[in-house]
Parts: C-alpha cells; sequence; structure tokens
C-alpha cells in the first residue's frame, strides 16, 4: 500500500512540474483608431417574444407520390419559458 502512494506521489509531481512552461508570452499594445456606429434607419425590429421551448417532436407521416400529398400528424412537447402559459400559437407559415 504504500509502494502505491510513493508511486501515486511521484506520477503526480512529475506531471505538475512537467507541464510548466518557461516561456513569456509577447504583448503588444495598439492604439486603435476611434469607430462611430449608426443604424442604418430608425425602426426597432424587435425579436417575438419566447414563450415556450420545444422539447420534442415525434412525426408521423405518409406519402402520396402520385397526387404529391403528405399526409401525418406531429407530436410536439414543449415547456413554459419563464411563466406558465395556458395557451400555445402554432405557426404554420407557408404551409400550403
Amino acid at each position: 500500500m504504500r509502494s502505491i502512494k510513493i508511486i501515486a506521489l511521484f506520477v503526480l509531481s512529475i506531471s505538475m512540474f512537467s507541464c510548466k512552461t518557461n516561456k513569456s508570452i509577447p504583448t503588444e499594445v495598439r492604439e486603435l483608431p476611434e469607430i462611430n456606429i449608426h443604424p442604418s434607419n430608425d425602426v426597432y425590429r424587435a425579436s417575438v417574444t419566447k414563450l415556450h421551448d420545444l422539447i420534442h417532436t415525434q412525426l408521423d407521416i405518409r406519402f402520396d407520390w402520385t397526387k404529391r400529398y403528405l399526409f401525418g400528424k406531429s407530436v410536439i412537447t414543449l415547456k413554459a419559458h419563464a411563466l406558465p402559459q395556458n395557451t400555445v400559437w402554432l405557426n404554420a407559415r407557408d404551409a400550403n
């Protein structure tokens, strides 16, 4: 048992001292020109408020290749992002 402790101490001390570097990293300080950023227009476009987090989506689909149709159902698992919610708004944009 004592020899295992001595070997472990030896390996630990070698690993600690072998990772040490003696090189110093050169640093350089530069003066950068001032940059003025102006918005292109005064319209503020906020993002959509996040009410829910999407946890999982399960799809059960089948295809009708001759008519170019897709039939199916989707099971969506959500959780409230911050506050408890009693409604969910699903946006099927551009779904013809």
